[in-house]
């Protein structure tokens, strides 16, 4: 570097540092009492930096900077962080000092500055913590390298400024490494499922592993990606039921509004099975049952309740013989709904043998008449024999 450089008559530089040196030199006798000073520094920087400058001009200037900036308080430090992060033409010296500073300092120089390359931003996600990260996941363009090595830190607000940076199209491994955070951070969810590079199967691995209430959220929102592949929905679904349940044996078989709005989705895209029902009812999960059984049968689900509480039987037998449902299943059903009923562990032999010669009798045409005529709202459900 030679400061006969700044001397030279066509450099526009030498002002430009005394202007600095001035300003620099007002704020150090007013810094406790006017805060405009401070301003006026950091816009002495900033024009300083917005300049033509040459190579030995800006390492000069670099070195001017970087001594002013170890001595200025945080204030300071901060306005010119801000003034010069968009600056294209800032010495990456000078940069790279900030960067390595408080966040305070650095954040807005990882986040916008051009002059910042991937082998950069790689040093600091290796060497620095979650907040400095956060910062470079919010720039406007990422690397692949970059983005992977953000996801790959795990850090659960790095991951999720990633989800929510529209700017940037996301990687598989950043994906991946979304999908697999998910079940232990489900504030990912949402933002995961918003990206527009998720498939099929990302969103039927995220339905698996969340929450209730985010659950209903994937059910309405993405009904036709949980639509493919029947046999392997019904096995999410059903493994699922357990986490819908907001039952205990202290509460009533009414089931809970997000239970009957997954059922009713499920109705809809013909995913309710009677082995299903069954293992419900195995699981003792009887608020679900109710739900889905309401919605296997098109019933509100107060005359689902009616029916299943009929010690006879009869109801339920119109039911599984309107829904072409095998006597085998049936008896099943019956034996495992006596907790509905408010019976013991016994079932009473007479009443269970009156429901299998009902289901016996009852022809499918007939049973459907009865069931279409219970579909409103009743006090009771009634079958004259």
């Amino acid at each position: 570097m030679n400061v006969s450089d700044i001397n030279n008559e066509k450099s526009k530089v030498a002002p430009l540092l005394v202007q600095l040196y001035d300003s620099h030199r007002i704020y150090d006798v007013n810094k406790d009492q006017d805060s405009g000073a401070r301003m006026d520094l950091a816009n002495a920087v900033g024009e300083l930096l917005e300049s033509d400058i040459s190579p030995s001009e800006s390492e000069i200037i670099a070195d001017i900077m970087i001594s002013m900036i170890e001595k200025a308080e945080q204030d300071l430090k901060i306005a010119i962080a801000d003034k010069i992060a968009d600056l294209d033409n800032t010495p990456l010296r000078l940069l790279i000092h900030m960067t390595n500073d408080d966040i305070a300092v650095a954040g807005k120089i990882l986040e916008n500055s051009p002059v910042l390359c991937d082998m950069d931003l790689m040093y600091v996600i290796q060497s620095r913590n979650a907040e400095y990260c956060d910062f470079i996941a919010k720039r406007k363009t990422l690397g692949g390298a970059v983005m992977t090595a953000l996801a790959e830190t795990k850090y659960p607000s790095t991951v999720k400024a990633l989800l929510e940076n529209s700017d940037i199209l996301l990687n598989e491994s950043v994906i991946t490494t979304a999908t697999d955070m998910v079940g232990s951070h489900e504030d990912l969810a949402k933002p995961l499922l918003a990206r527009k590079e998720i498939t099929e199967t990302i969103v039927k691995k995220v339905y698996e592993v969340v929450s209730d209430e985010l659950k209903a959220y994937v059910l309405e929102n993405f009904e036709d990606e949980l639509k493919g592949r029947k046999a392997e929905i019904d096995l999410v679904f059903t493994e699922a039921k357990e986490e819908l349940t907001e039952q205990s044996e202290a509460q009533d078989d009414a089931p809970a509004m997000s239970i009957v709005r997954s059922a009713e989705l499920m109705k809809k895209n013909r995913l309710i099975s009677t082995e299903l029902l069954i293992t419900m009812l195995k699981k003792s999960e009887v608020q679900t049952f109710v739900a889905y059984f309401s919605a296997f049968c098109d019933l509100p689900h107060e005359t689902s309740l009616a029916i299943l509480k009929q010690k006879n039987g009869k109801g339920l037998a119109i039911c599984c013989k309107a829904n072409d449902v095998l006597k085998t299943d049936f008896v099943t059903l019956y034996l495992l709904t006596q907790k509905i009923r408010g019976e013991g562990k016994i079932v009473d032999q007479t009443y269970m043998t009156k429901a299998m010669d009902y289901f016996d009798q009852i022809d499918v045409k007939k049973a459907k008449q009865i069931l279409q005529a219970s579909q409103i709202p009743k006090d009771s459900f009634v079958v004259d024999l």
